[in-house]
């Protein structure tokens, strides 16, 4: 399980951390017994690019991964490209965040302490997934 701590955050970055928690929701519902680990990045990129097409580019392409035998699962990377299904009793490290987004100058100008100096941020949220055989998810990391 990891979370971004921000001090003092700026309303930007404040809004910017509540449509992750809402992708992060979009992406567990999709992580079922039977849909194609591909379907993780396509609700992601299409949650984004409807309600917040401006975070698109600071998405990444793998939204997490496959733990079994390795540590990071080469034919379990949760990506736009991957067809394998999700099975019951497997594992995975969701991993949602969005990098080097701009800091808008005003923003800026009303922020408090380091945040001021802040080009650019980077925001994460990872947790482990189980896939359970009733297409229900068991969020291990909440």
């Amino acid at each position: 399980m990891a979370r971004t701590l921000f001090i003092d955050p700026v309303p930007q970055i404040q809004n910017t951390y509540s449509v992750l928690l809402d992708l992060r929701r979009r992406c567990l519902d999709v992580m079922r017994a039977g849909f194609q680990l591909r379907c993780v990045a396509e609700a992601a990129r299409s949650f984004i690019s409807e309600k917040h097409p401006n975070l698109l580019g600071c998405l990444p392409k793998s939204l997490g991964f496959g733990l079994g035998l390795d540590f990071r699962e080469a034919a379990l990377i949760l990506n736009s490209k991957n067809p394998n299904l999700f099975a019951p009793n497997m594992v995975f490290s969701l991993s949602v965040g969005f990098h080097n987004i701009p800091l808008a100058p005003a923003e800026k100008a009303a922020a408090r302490g380091s945040v001021r100096k802040l080009s650019k941020y980077s925001i994460l949220i990872a947790d482990t997934v189980m896939i359970q055989a009733r297409s229900l998810i068991v969020d291990l990391g909440t």
